[in-house]
């Protein structure tokens, strides 16, 4: 009786050892596919949220994502980072554009060896090859927040060139100095509705409040409504003609704080001026981008050519009436505006990062430029 249970275990050890075996096998097979479809998804749409790939590929419950991108992320294959909400993004590394590319070529093994004198190869040509002494950076780890300034005379067209930027952006805050905003769906005239509102951001996904101050203080109410925005984070902060709040030698402290640590809030910074030698020195000099319209004082033409070169304002000084262009600081040059820029410059971001979620109008889910690249990852 003994001996007949003793060789029955071992028969259904054997048999669950083969089970376990092909169990493992069918596994590995099924995670590699995986793997596959979640790399082939970023290849495709660049960057996206875990949310949204969830819904791409087919994970579900769809925390099982966060968890399953964050161990692709572990590994190598997944650059991770997030968006001016604070919001988890990942975007294909080149360590996972090389393997895309080893499995659509369908490579099935690759030895230890080859695999070790392939990264000597490539050391050896990196070694050979010049540094790159470019000053313009391949890409971003995390999205930074943006300062842009929107100057031009009364009647140039400013207010609304802000308004094709303001009206994409999610989440936002307009202190409207001259009420000229009417299209922003809450409108406040009394400062503690505005502060309510301001208050209440952080539980709201998206926003679009103003306020046009009716007060006496004007000063008053712009530094009480710029520490609250600092406090809230994560929205874009608008303001309507800024040499109304301060001088090119004078900028409120409520403001100067924005200005200079609002990237660690998520705070974005759109301001208006009808002369930019009016504008706060320390405002223009963190400023990311400048939308230029037509300028016609040596004055105001003085302060763009110190700031944006002698060419551009030879140029801004012979644009028509309702014509400008946007000079990027970071790149030193004019950037071409179309339609695809204004919906990326809402979220916050440049144009190789994200925006809406295209098919689906969703916001914020992947981006809209042209899909990566598996031979250059990053161009």
């Amino acid at each position: 009786m003994f001996g007949f249970s003793q060789r029955s275990t071992a028969g259904h050890a054997q048999l669950s050892l083969a089970s376990y075996c092909e169990l493992m096998h069918i596994a590995r097979v099924h995670r590699n596919e995986r793997k596959l479809q979640v790399l082939e998804a970023f290849a495709t749409h660049g960057q996206m949220r875990p949310i949204h790939l969830a819904s791409e590929v087919g994970i579900y419950p769809v925390r099982r994502a966060y968890t399953y991108l964050l161990r692709l992320h572990r590994w190598g294959y997944l650059h991770r980072g997030r968006d001016y909400m604070g919001q988890l993004l990942y975007r294909l590394s080149p360590k996972g554009a090389r393997y895309l590319l080893w499995r659509r070529r369908g490579t099935s093994v690759v030895s230890a060896k080859s695999a070790s004198q392939t990264r000597a190869n490539e050391g050896a040509r990196k070694k050979s090859e010049p540094a790159q002494t470019s000053a313009e950076p391949l890409v971003r780890a995390e999205p930074q927040n943006m300062i842009i300034g929107v100057a031009g005379r009364e009647g140039s067209g400013k207010s609304s060139q802000a308004r094709k930027i303001l009206e994409q952006c999610p989440r936002l805050f307009l202190f409207d100095s001259v009420g000229e905003h009417a299209w922003v769906p809450e409108r406040y005239e009394q400062l503690d509705k505005a502060i309510m509102c301001l208050l209440e951001t952080p539980y709201r996904d998206e926003f679009s409040a103003s306020l046009t101050p009716m007060g006496d203080d004007l000063e008053v109410e712009f530094s009480e409504c710029c520490d609250e925005v600092y406090n809230a984070g994560k929205m874009m902060f608008a303001i309507e003609e800024i040499p109304m709040l301060a001088t090119a030698s004078y900028t409120p402290d409520s403001l100067n704080r924005i200005v200079r640590l609002g990237r660690h809030k998520n705070i974005s910074l759109l301001y208006t001026a009808q002369r930019l030698s009016e504008t706060p020195r320390a405002l223009t000099s963190a400023t990311d981008l400048f939308v230029l319209f037509s300028h016609s004082e040596p004055r105001d033409l003085k302060a763009i050519a110190v700031r944006c070169g002698s060419e551009v304002a030879e140029k801004v000084r012979g644009l028509g009436n309702h014509g400008f262009l946007v000079w990027d600081v970071l790149r030193r040059r004019v950037v071409p505006v179309s339609e695809d820029w204004y919906r990326r410059l809402a979220f916050n971001c440049p144009p190789y990062q994200w925006t809406r979620m295209k098919g689906n109008g969703r916001r914020g889910g992947c981006s809209g430029g042209k899909p990566l690249s598996l031979a250059s990852p990053f161009a």
